[in-house]
């Protein structure tokens, strides 16, 4: 499908746009502050994309019924993946390694929404709660004791980032509705929504 292709491919070029500021900033070449407005909702705005995304993906997927073997080896690479960056950051970056980034909160995702596929009703209660008691309580769980002198540079908790992908899974059908046009140019601009994983794992090393 085009159109989520396209979506992926928004999120990429502005995770890419993002990094290279980050980068920047790290370098002392441009401006570190990035809990400012703009560069704090930033980023958020391109996980929710992924994270939609990949909502649409399961439903397209496995509704009416999950293929077992293709989820089994999505939840392998992804598993994989995840590790490898944990351990390289810990590594790198002791103080602000990736314990649950955006790859985790994928992981984590993908087996809580599947079982929710066939519960629309339950599916849109929990998007309903999750960013309401969210936003209400303000949880935290960054401030647990064991994590409070870890500053990770990519925290994506799955609570209460569950609900965007739950929003996907239940709006899937109708984006997928969404016509966009055929021409050589979204084409182009698709592939790297086709290469998404790819490109998250080699543009920041690069």
């Amino acid at each position: 499908h085009l159109i989520l292709h396209l979506l992926r491919a928004c999120a990429v070029i502005l995770m890419i746009i993002f990094h290279l500021y980050y980068d920047l900033s790290v370098l002392g070449i441009a401006p570190r502050d990035m809990n400012t407005t703009f560069w704090y909702y930033f980023p958020r705005l391109i996980v929710f994309l992924f994270l939609f995304s990949m909502g649409v993906s399961l439903k397209l997927a496995h509704f009416p019924v999950i293929n077992w073997l293709k989820i089994k080896k999505r939840l392998i690479q992804l598993g994989l993946f995840a590790f490898i960056i944990s351990t390289a950051t810990y590594i790198l970056f002791p103080q602000n390694w990736i314990y649950f980034g955006t790859l985790h909160c994928i992981f984590v995702g993908t087996i809580l929404g599947l079982p929710l596929l066939r519960y629309p009703k339950l599916s849109w209660l929990l998007i309903i709660i999750i960013p309401a008691s969210y936003l209400y309580f303000n949880i935290q769980f960054s401030d647990l004791a064991l994590l409070k002198s870890i500053k990770s540079m990519d925290y994506i908790p799955i609570y209460p980032w569950l609900w965007v992908i739950l929003l996907g899974q239940e709006l899937g059908p109708l984006f997928l509705k969404m016509k966009v046009p055929e021409n050589i140019f979204f084409r182009k601009i698709a592939i790297c929504g086709q290469h998404s994983l790819l490109i998250y794992l080699l543009h920041q090393p690069l």
